[in-house]
């Protein structure tokens, strides 16, 4: 009897062990990208395009809720450009440029209504050496 009880408690701690390995493996294409910030205004769209070959398809939508944006993009092998996206009538016509990966982690903060100078926090290198490449662009104008 006592066999049959370890035998049980490994099998479950066994399957518990490969359930959560396929969850990870499911999660690993999947990029996550939160903006926050006192300039998003509540209830509006924000929309994501994902470019390919120079045409920009409209790829996901999210609603502004307590100052929030989030989308979980499933993104397959290499490295995938999307931009951002708020019509908003405060807001000057403008994207942002966001390069992801699966498994991307991306915060976006929005201080102003400026999107295209907004400070994004990656995990895909190619999205923060745009960051500075922004940034110090910026700053010589100002």
């Amino acid at each position: 009897m006592k066999n049959i009880l370890i035998a049980g408690a490994v099998m479950v701690m066994f399957n518990a062990w490969t359930c959560s390995a396929e969850e990870n493996d499911a999660n690993k294409g999947i990029a996550v990208v939160t903006g926050h910030g006192k300039a998003l205004p509540e209830e509006e769209i924000v929309r994501l395009f994902k470019f390919e070959e120079g045409v920009g398809d409209l790829f996901a939508v999210d609603t502004i809720e307590n100052g929030q944006f989030r989308f979980e993009i499933p993104v397959e092998e290499g490295l995938t450009i999307y931009s951002l996206l708020i019509d908003y009538p405060a807001f000057p016509f403008m994207i942002h440029k966001l390069y992801l990966t699966p498994g991307a982690k991306v915060e976006i903060e929005a201080p102003d209504n400026y999107m295209f100078t907004w400070p994004v926090k990656s995990s895909v290198p190619e999205q923060a050496e745009y960051e500075l490449f922004i940034h110090k662009n910026v700053r010589r104008q100002i």
